[in-house]
């Protein structure tokens, strides 16, 4: 039995090692077309006067995305030896089922914020975050806008699905199911938590994982990742005398979100623990490239904080 465990937590750090590599050239990543996009527009600034600064400020923000994303873990996902029609399968979906976690997913995401907020605002008013509207909406350039939608409402959400709800979780949920929606969230929050609250993206990404584990396939989290976003361009672009809109939506996804509740309420969710969480856990902080990554994305928090 002790070599059996032995093998499961070699098995296990192996495994996440794989993903704290992945992480690692992720954050580095982030880095570094961080400060080369910087020198760049400075060094190409005469020719860029030629050009819509705009459209080559979001062709930076969208190409390096795609890099950050797909590079690190194309290579995990070999590594690992998983296939790429495992994270694509459709034989579970139900398009009934698909709207309800949507709405779910948006009435979880609303409650979490204004949870969050509300908090963060009674302790200091300083630290009530707001959402910005992206630059592009400025411009003149009704293009610009449409390739902008594309990439938030699309390009994000698939990209971030296939690497959290896909790779990471695919290999950590081997160890178990609750394991592996916990530490695949854990450290989808150290990469994101400079984009909101942190116990906001930490818990959206439990519940996204959630979903993906019922289905065995990242397209419903996807589905529901682009629902969110939706509703946030909806709630930053809504003209105020609109907002009444902003405001049935939000009632019709808490409503659509209980109704699916009490019908689901007696269904159960088989969770499979394969490796003793203590197992699981012992070989998550004892697997050093992750725990390098960690440090990184944590003193890259500490860096944006500072800076």
């Amino acid at each position: 039995m002790e070599q059996s465990e032995k093998i499961i937590r070699k098995k296990l750090r192996n495994q996440f090692n794989l993903i704290g590599l992945g992480l690692l050239i992720m954050g580095t990543l982030i880095f570094g077309l961080q400060m080369e996009n910087k020198l760049l527009l400075e060094k190409l600034d005469a020719f860029f006067q030629t050009l819509n600064p705009l459209a080559i400020s979001l062709g930076l923000e969208i190409a390096e995305k795609f890099i950050v994303c797909l590079a690190p873990f194309l290579l995990v996902r070999l590594l690992l030896k998983i296939r790429f029609k495992e994270l694509f399968s459709i034989a579970r979906l139900n398009l009934s089922a698909l709207i309800s976690w949507a709405c779910g997913g948006i009435a979880f995401y609303l409650f979490l914020t204004f949870l969050f907020s509300s908090v963060a605002y009674a302790l200091n008013p300083n630290l009530l975050l707001s959402e910005t509207i992206h630059p592009v909406f400025h411009s003149s350039e009704p293009w610009l806008i449409v390739l902008y939608l594309f990439y938030f409402l699309v390009l994000v959400p698939f990209l971030e699905e296939y690497v959290f709800r896909g790779v990471i979780l695919r290999c950590t949920s081997w160890a178990g199911g609750t394991f592996g929606m916990i530490s695949s969230s854990l450290l989808y929050m150290l990469v994101y938590w400079d984009q909101g609250y942190p116990l906001v993206i930490l818990f959206l990404g439990m519940y996204l994982s959630l979903q993906a584990m019922v289905y065995r396939s990242i397209w419903p989290s996807f589905i529901t990742h682009f629902a969110i976003n939706a509703m946030i361009v909806i709630g930053l672009l809504l003209p105020i005398q609109y907002s009444w809109i902003f405001g049935v939506l939000t009632v019709a996804a808490y409503a659509v979100s209980m109704y699916a509740l009490s019908v689901n309420r007696n269904k159960k969710l088989l969770w499979h623990h394969s490796v003793a969480a203590g197992t699981a856990w012992r070989s998550f902080f004892t697997s050093w490239l992750l725990i390098l990554a960690i440090i990184l994305l944590i003193f890259r928090w500490v860096y944006y904080i500072i800076i």
